[in-house]
Parts: C-alpha cells; sequence; structure tokens
C-alpha cells in the first residue's frame, strides 16, 4: 500500500486485485494485480513471500511465464488501471530472468530499496540525519560566539 498509504508507509494490508495469479509447476504463485508497483512471488505450500520485483507502475495483469536457456523468464503488462485512482503511466511490459540455480540472489538494492516501505526507510534516515547535522552546526555556532 505504499503508493497510496501516507508518508509512503508500507502497510500490510490487502488491496483488491484486478488479474490473476501464475502457478507454475514448482509451486510458485506470481501475482501483480494489486494496486503498488510490485510483482510478488510466493511458496504455494506456505504462503510466504519469496520474491519481488519493483515495476515502473501497478500492473493489472496476469503475468506468464517461460524458460530460455535454462532461465525462468516472467513477463507482466504494467500500466495500472483506469477505474483504481492509482496513477496511470503508459503500458510497459517488464521482464525478470530469475537466477538459475547455484547464481546468486536477490542484490542490496532489491532487498533493501526496492522492497515495499524501503523508500520511506532511506527517506526517513536522510531526513534524521539532516536534523542531527543542522543540530551540531548550530551548537558549533553558540559555542564559537561564547
Amino acid at each position: 500500500m505504499e503508493e497510496i498509504a501516507p508518508l509512503h508507509l508500507a502497510l500490510h494490508t490487502g488491496t483488491p486485485t484486478f488479474g490473476g495469479p501464475l502457478v507454475t509447476a514448482s509451486g510458485v504463485v506470481f501475482i501483480a494485480s494489486t494496486l503498488d508497483k510490485y510483482l510478488r512471488a510466493f511458496d504455494a505450500r506456505n504462503g510466504k513471500e519469496i520474491w519481488q520485483g519493483r515495476l515502473p507502475t501497478p500492473a493489472q495483469a496476469t503475468p506468464m511465464t517461460f524458460e530460455y536457456q535454462g532461465r525462468q523468464i516472467v513477463l507482466i503488462a504494467a500500466g495500472g488501471h483506469r477505474d483504481t485512482g492509482v496513477p496511470q503511466g503508459g503500458t510497459v511490459v517488464v521482464a525478470f530472468a530469475l537466477p538459475k540455480p547455484g547464481e546468486p540472489g536477490p542484490t542490496l538494492h532489491s532487498r533493501t530499496l526496492d522492497r515495499p516501505g524501503g523508500r520511506f526507510a532511506v527517506e526517513a534516515t536522510l531526513l534524521v540525519l539532516a536534523i542531527v547535522g543542522a543540530w551540531l552546526a548550530v551548537r558549533r555556532l553558540l559555542a564559537r560566539r561564547r
């Protein structure tokens, strides 16, 4: 819900869906039909989120997948939906190449900044650092005047 929540907080609430899931033979469920900008993968056995990818705009669509040279590719048409109240962008097709077995997993960027709430955490941290920096500068100025 970070796209529509106050301060872009990543609230863990449900949203209406405007697309269907994709379920693979290995028991992975991909879905991106919510109001935020993420394609997510869940383990069908326990419901836990195992992967997410940030999209340029919400994707109220059903993903598709295929294998190419031993790598699973997941595609989604991202473009929003006029009846959701979420700003629409131009429709684009986004492809994610999932790592092959033995390849490194998600990057630091995708595990932090591209996670729901990651942008809020970075912005809040920068704000706190700016306030502390300004406070220290004022203290130094006041100490010099004494």
